[in-house]
C-alpha cells in the first residue's frame, strides 16, 4: 500500500511541475500593466544626464579616447577612484608568508563614494599586470590602508588609500578596472 501511495505521489509531483505556463504576448503584458521600452541610441548614463531622479544616479563615464594614466579618474560599481602620481615603494614584512620581503608597489588613490548609499570599494574589480604582460598579485590583506581594506564610506564620503602591487621590474603597469558594467585599463610608468 505504501508503495502504491509513493508511486501515485511521484506521478502527480513529475505531472504537475512538467507544465509551464505559456509565455504572454507584448500586448498582453501592456494590458496588465506593463509597459513596453523601445530601444534607443542613448548612453545609459552619461556626464551630462539631466533625467535622472535622485535616488537613481548615473555612473559617468570618463572619456577613454585618451589613454588613463596616474591622476586619471575611474569609475566602479558607484565609487569614483582617482590615480594619483604619489608612488612609494615598501617591503612585506611577515616572516609566516611566502611573500615576505617581496618589494611592493604602492600607489595612493583617492576614493569617492557617488553610490546613493554607504558601501565600499570592491578591490575583487582591479587586476594589476606587469612590464611583461603578466597577471600580478595585489598583496591587499597585508597592509591596513589598502583599497577596499578600509571600511566602509557613507555617500558622498571621500578618503585616501592605497593601491598595492607586487613589483617585476621596471617599466608600463596596467591597472584593469572591471565591475561588468564598466570596465577601464591605466596605464603607469613605474621605475623603482
Amino acid at each position: 500500500m505504501k508503495k502504491l501511495l509513493l508511486a501515485l505521489l511521484a506521478v502527480l509531483l513529475l505531472t504537475g511541475c512538467s507544465s509551464a505556463p505559456a509565455e504572454k504576448t507584448d500586448e498582453e503584458l501592456m494590458a496588465e500593466g506593463w509597459v513596453k521600452q523601445e530601444p534607443t541610441d542613448v548612453p545609459v548614463s552619461s556626464n551630462n544626464d539631466t533625467n535622472v531622479d535622485a535616488d537613481q544616479k548615473a555612473t559617468p563615464i570618463p572619456n577613454t579616447d585618451d589613454k588613463l594614466s596616474f591622476g586619471s579618474t575611474v569609475y566602479l560599481g558607484g565609487f569614483e577612484l582617482t590615480i594619483s602620481d604619489e608612488v612609494s615603494f615598501v617591503t612585506i614584512e611577515n616572516q609566516f608568508s611566502e611573500k615576505d620581503g617581496a618589494d611592493v608597489i604602492k600607489i595612493k588613490a583617492s576614493v569617492k563614494n557617488v553610490s546613493g548609499e554607504t558601501g565600499n570599494i570592491n578591490y575583487y574589480y582591479i587586476n594589476a599586470f606587469g612590464p611583461d604582460g603578466i597577471e600580478l598579485d595585489m598583496p591587499s590583506t597585508y597592509f591596513d590602508e589598502a583599497i577596499g581594506h578600509d571600511g566602509e564610506l557613507r555617500d558622498g564620503a571621500e578618503k585616501d588609500c592605497y593601491i598595492y602591487i607586487i613589483y617585476n621590474g621596471d617599466g608600463e603597469y596596467i591597472l584593469e578596472f572591471d565591475d561588468r558594467d564598466t570596465d577601464y585599463e591605466v596605464y603607469l610608468d613605474i621605475s623603482k
